[in-house]
């Protein structure tokens, strides 16, 4: 098995992932048992990249940039300075927070989209296993979340992989 090399080209790894693909008969089908068109997968993953671009990537929801929420102790504090900070973080706690995506939640934010599904979005998480598997030379099961959350990746990775998913659905997939 590989490491994949930042800064290395996805464009070969297309082909042996499609071949990865042509070995399985029930790629392109959802669980609907219907065909997914490899058109509708490309615009399933490119939606994909483009919410990742708006609101950002994140590995994993754990993974932030603070250690929490700072809290001020000075014993000088007033009552009423000590409930206006406890006020302060309470909003803080139960804001909306973090609006990063994981490409977990990006595929299925992209699935609950009209011209999108699940069925769709189980076609597009196949593409991309096929991807990472030919990639790595990986022998068993592959997951795409599992390697957009190894530590050290970058959004720069998760945008190539999407890409080239939705390359290879272009290139491979059914067009009706």
């Amino acid at each position: 098995m590989q490491t994949i090399t930042a800064g290395r080209s996805w464009t070969d790894t297309i082909q042996a992932a499609s071949t990865l693909l042509a070995d399985r008969p029930d790629t392109w089908t959802g669980m609907s048992g219907e065909t997914v068109t490899g058109a509708a997968v490309a615009r399933h993953l490119d939606t994909v990249a483009d919410l990742l671009a708006r609101h950002g990537w994140v590995r994993s929801y754990g993974d932030t940039d603070s250690d929490g929420v700072d809290i001020a102790d000075d014993e000088s504090m007033t009552v009423k300075d000590m409930l206006r900070t406890v006020l302060r973080i309470a909003r803080t706690l139960v804001s909306v927070g973090d609006p990063r995506l994981t490409l977990w939640s990006a595929m299925k934010q992209a699935s609950r989209s009209d011209f999108s599904d699940s069925d769709t979005h189980r076609v597009a998480e196949r593409v991309l296993d096929a991807l990472i598997k030919a990639r790595t030379g990986g022998s068993g099961y592959v997951s795409h979340d599992s390697w957009s959350e190894r530590v050290g990746r970058t959004r720069d990775d998760i945008a190539a992989l999407l890409a080239a998913g939705a390359d290879l659905a272009h290139q491979h997939g059914p067009t009706a």
